[in-house]
């Protein structure tokens, strides 16, 4: 590593920033994108293409460097995390990490043994970042993660180019759910069959095959669609549903987000991990967990109240430009760099802003 007075200025001349990431190595996300952190930043992306967890955990080991040629490390999913870890604490090396949105897309080392290691080794982390402030408990729960390593930072994006052409011109107004984790498609397309309107659910194949045969004729079922695509569902939706099956899942911050920016009035859940990113009446309508009475009515009364839908709508997308941006996440992650360097020269953001 270099020494702490090269690291200390780096903020002004460059940090050397090893980004291990889920997804293609020609893809390495909206952080190492943004123009205004290239200035301050010399990324290294590290793309882990492997899926399966162990298979993750491997790749990640293969391809890392040696850590003396970073001024930190930032990794931003549950396995890339733990082998990240894993890999300063073999070679017993000080290089700073953190993690960049811990969450619970896979399952998570829980077995009594495995947990202690786990534990161990998550333990190493300098700081740890979770986009919203419920998943800190449960990561505190799981893997005793010290209480002062965690940062609330919201999920953000500047939207991408989305497709012009029309996702479904022929099933308008109609109700969007989008989302592969710890989504309540049951409840939605009950409720969509009670409010009398279309919807459409973009998931996994894993999660709606068992609902192909089943489903009444006014929902529509799509898998794996490209992201571009699920913006477009949004972008014409009449309103998004963001329902979740439980609230000890982090889920939903994306689609809440995206929709936001497309100004999109939303229908979500009360639950305590999504519950950072709205508030009620004023950018979304939400609703008790599994209650189909509640989502029926939501989903009539944005159908219906058009002035108040359009206000909703307005509100929220000024919120997520304020908040949710690039600019505004990129803000937070300078923050998080000032702190694992120990440098004074970019301002810091409170914990609970």
């Amino acid at each position: 590593m270099r020494d702490a007075s090269a690291r200390k200025g780096d903020l002004v001349r460059k940090l050397r920033v090893l980004f291990a990431y889920a997804g293609s190595p020609s893809n390495p996300g909206w952080m190492t994108g943004d123009a205004q952190l290239k200035e301050q930043i010399e990324w290294v992306p590290l793309g882990i293409e492997a899926n399966g967890s162990l298979q993750r955990v491997i790749q990640t080991l293969r391809q890392l460097q040696r850590p003396d040629q970073f001024d930190v490390v930032i990794s931003n999913e549950y396995y890339i995390s733990f082998a990240v870890n894993a890999w300063l604490l073999v070679r017993q090396h000080a290089l700073p990490h953190a993690i960049w949105g811990l969450n619970q897309s896979r399952r998570m080392l829980t077995q009594p043994l495995v947990r202690s290691l786990a534990n161990m080794v998550f333990a190493r982390s300098n700081l740890v970042v979770t986009h919203s402030r419920a998943e800190q408990a449960i990561f505190r729960d799981v893997h005793d993660i010290p209480a002062g390593t965690f940062r609330f930072v919201p999920w953000g994006f500047d939207l991408p180019r989305i497709d012009p052409q029309p996702f479904r011109a022929d099933i308008r107004p109609y109700a969007c759910l989008v989302g592969r984790n710890n989504r309540d498609i049951a409840t939605f397309i009950a409720a969509c069959t009670e409010a009398g309107i279309a919807g459409v659910v973009i998931s996994s194949e894993k999660d709606i095959a068992e609902l192909r045969t089943s489903k009444p004729d006014h929902i529509e079922l799509h898998a794996d669609l490209s992201f571009e695509r699920c913006l477009a569902c949004l972008r014409d939706s009449a309103f998004s549903a963001v329902l979740l099956n439980d609230d000890q899942r982090g889920a939903g911050h994306i689609t809440m987000v995206a929709a936001m920016m497309l100004g999109k009035a939303q229908v979500v859940s009360d639950a305590q991990v999504i519950a950072d990113y709205v508030e009620s009446p004023t950018h979304a309508l939400k609703i008790p967990i599994g209650n189909t009475f509640a989502a029926a009515q939501a989903f009539r009364r944005l159908i219906e109240a058009t002035g108040e839908r359009i206000a909703m709508e307005r509100s929220a997308q000024a919120h997520a430009f304020a908040h949710y941006s690039n600019s505004a996440i990129s803000a937070h992650l300078k923050s998080v760099l000032a702190e694992l360097t120990g440098s004074d020269s970019v301002r810091r953001i409170d914990n609970a802003a």
